[in-house]
């Protein structure tokens, strides 16, 4: 038998787990007109290099960055956004945050 230190090192691949999504914001409210950004993120190996970005079920973003800036917010900007990282091994766990955007106080 060889010694342990010629032993054949191994390392374990993985797909995206420990997803996160989050806002810049507090609470992850927004005031109407006011810009977001939405970050994923994930541990992988190898590394993610694509991820997804869904609101209310609809695809918006697929790309290699990790973030998903919305400028000028409105109501319509309200409701859930859901990330999912990739890596070449496929998809990863996915995260969701929940974004209220907030309208003007009349008086």
């Amino acid at each position: 038998r060889p010694p342990r230190s010629t032993l054949f090192p191994y390392t374990t691949l993985f797909r995206s787990r420990n997803t996160s999504v989050t806002t810049n914001t507090s609470n992850n409210e927004v005031m109407a007109g006011d810009g977001v950004v939405l970050k994923c993120s994930a541990d992988a190996l190898p590394p993610t290099n694509r991820y997804t970005f869904f609101h209310n079920g609809i695809l918006l973003h697929n790309s290699s960055s990790s973030q998903l800036a919305i400028a000028n917010t409105n109501s319509s900007n309200t409701g859930i956004y859901t990330c999912t990282p990739y890596n070449h091994l496929g998809g990863g766990h996915v995260a969701h945050v929940y974004l209220n955007v907030l309208g003007m106080t009349q008086y």
